[in-house]
């Protein structure tokens, strides 16, 4: 049975993962719509940066989830596995550090600009900038309780393993 810990941890990263889905499918549909067949250079590397940003969390959300359903509370992941976790943490935080500049960046600039849009128009800005800063925010919960969840895991296996070595003695 999990911890409640554990089962938030879940329900979060759940969320970070739809969060992260929902937008970039938004922002896919968007860019696709958007501006005909005119693409310039800058418009396709902004398109497919945003693509690895959410393949890269959506990867690492996913990992944690398997990792927590798979293998809590001591089983020991294969090294790939780890070396995975680890690497898809380390670009994630960059990436979610980013993502928070970014969302501090659309907030300063949707609350100064005091242009008119109609009601669809700010109801859709607005559910955009909420999905949107809800992706780092929850990213950020996930990614500290990522190392948790590692330590956990590495420190249960341990101790099971030494559990059964001092049985076998006795």
């Amino acid at each position: 049975m999990l911890s409640l810990k554990w089962k938030i941890f879940r329900v979060i990263s759940y969320l970070h993962l739809i969060c992260t889905v929902v937008l970039s499918t938004y922002s896919l549909y968007q860019f696709f719509n958007w501006g005909g067949n005119s693409y310039s250079w800058y418009n396709i590397l902004s398109g497919l940066a945003w693509v690895l940003i959410a393949s890269t969390l959506i990867a690492n959300s996913s990992i944690n989830l398997y990792l927590l359903e798979r293998f809590y509370p001591a089983r020991q992941p294969g090294k790939k596995l780890r070396i995975a976790s680890i690497i898809l943490f380390i670009v994630s935080l960059l990436l979610v550090i980013l993502l928070l500049i970014g969302v501090a960046a659309i907030f300063i600039e949707v609350t100064t600009t005091k242009t008119t849009f109609s009601f669809q128009q700010k109801l859709i800005r607005n559910l955009v900038l909420a999905v949107f800063s809800a992706i780092p925010l929850t990213g950020c919960y996930v990614l500290w309780n990522q190392v948790s969840l590692r330590k956990a895991i590495r420190r249960n296996y341990e101790a099971s393993l030494n559990n059964f070595l001092d049985s076998d003695q006795g």
